[in-house]
């Protein structure tokens, strides 16, 4: 796929929302978060992934892709960083694990199967930013199977009710806000977040894929609309406030600003920047509660003091080796894992081929 067929703004969105969320999670490294909205960008994920998978795999589907090739895909694609990150989060939680050797096994069990422990708290105590993984992967494979086959209305209407039940959930909730669905009496929350935002990102890209008139390339539009992702992620509102902000937000701003992300495409340094937030988004995003966790724990031995005695200076350097660690892993790591998976899949495959002809 080359530059001009590549939504690379769109990476830029992804990679300034991953960032948000490190921030989010690691208020100790900082001292305090300012950016309390950034919980929304799993909503905005959500949204690209449904743009990202009706524009990669709604027509290949449609003319008979199995649902088997394109889990298989899926899985090449999020399972190898996925892993690590568990096993990160082992090693994290491996002095509890000692006298808790039952509990910590079944929940690694799930862990690793991509399930939700369902007997705990928290869905994924050892990697808790894995739950939105989790409802993807779940709405991929409903889109693979059923969703690709909906028609825009259906699809609309089936927004129109997550949204309703997300704002209802909004205003009930002690938090006013939609930072719900990675604890297990939450966990509804989850399919009704990813099932507005997904249909949203599949309507989103059909929108476009027949009315506009292709990408432009336009650095000032493209950085505009970074821009607007990151004030949308970093609003401080009054708690009454939250429950029409995070609706108007998923709704309206997201899906706007999307929109503008497909249509213009930065080029220059711009562009090089986004591609560098695209890379590093998801590794960021998976990896950094246990890294954060191990390195949390590994202070007060090393040092004497907790990392809160080290902020603001001490989570800018752990933020900038966090992103320098997931260029690498993405290089030397995924990539290569992906690609010898992916052989060793098709050799599999091509052998299973040979003897069922054979057997004809």
């Amino acid at each position: 796929m080359n530059k001009k067929d590549h939504f690379l703004t769109l990476d830029g969105f992804r990679g300034i929302a991953a960032i948000l969320v490190v921030l989010r999670h690691t208020t100790p490294f900082f001292g305090n978060n300012p950016f309390f909205s950034s919980y929304l960008a799993v909503d905005l994920f959500f949204l690209l992934s449904g743009v990202v998978l009706c524009r990669s795999y709604e027509s290949r589907l449609l003319n008979g892709m199995r649902l088997g090739a394109f889990l298989r895909i899926r899985l090449l694609r999020l399972y190898p960083l996925y892993f690590l990150g568990i096993c990160i989060g082992l090693i994290a939680a491996s002095d509890w694990a000692a006298s808790h050797k039952a509990f910590v096994s079944a929940t690694a069990i799930c862990s690793f199967l991509l399930l939700p422990s369902l007997f705990n708290k928290v869905l994924f105590p050892l990697n808790e930013p894995a739950w939105s993984l989790s409802a993807e992967l779940i709405v991929n494979l409903l889109y693979a199977w059923k969703i690709r086959c909906l028609s825009n209305r259906v699809l609309l209407s089936i927004m129109a009710v997550c949204m309703l039940c997300l704002a209802a959930f909004a205003v009930i909730s002690p938090a006013h806000g939609f930072d719900a669905g990675f604890m297990r009496n939450t966990y509804y929350v989850s399919f009704l977040r990813v099932g507005f935002s997904f249909a949203a990102g599949v309507v989103l890209y059909r929108w476009y894929a027949t009315r506009a008139g292709g990408i432009m390339f336009s650095n000032r539009n493209a950085f505009l609309s970074l821009v607007g992702v990151a004030l949308l992620l970093c609003a401080t509102l009054p708690r009454g406030m939250l429950p029409v902000y995070d609706a108007l937000a998923v709704a309206i701003g997201f899906p706007a600003l999307v929109y503008v992300g497909m249509r213009f495409q930065p080029t220059g340094l711009l562009a090089l920047l986004c591609e560098f937030l695209g890379v590093v988004s998801y590794p960021v995003y998976i990896i950094h509660s246990p890294l954060a966790e191990n390195i949390r724990h590994l202070f007060p031995s090393v040092t004497g003091r907790g990392v809160e005695s080290y902020a603001p200076l001490g989570g800018v350097i752990i933020l900038v080796f966090l992103i320098l660690l997931a260029w690498l892993l993405h290089h030397f790591y995924d990539e290569p894992v992906r690609n010898a998976l992916g052989r060793w899949l098709t050799k599999i495959s091509s052998k299973k081929t040979k003897i069922n002809a054979s057997q004809v």
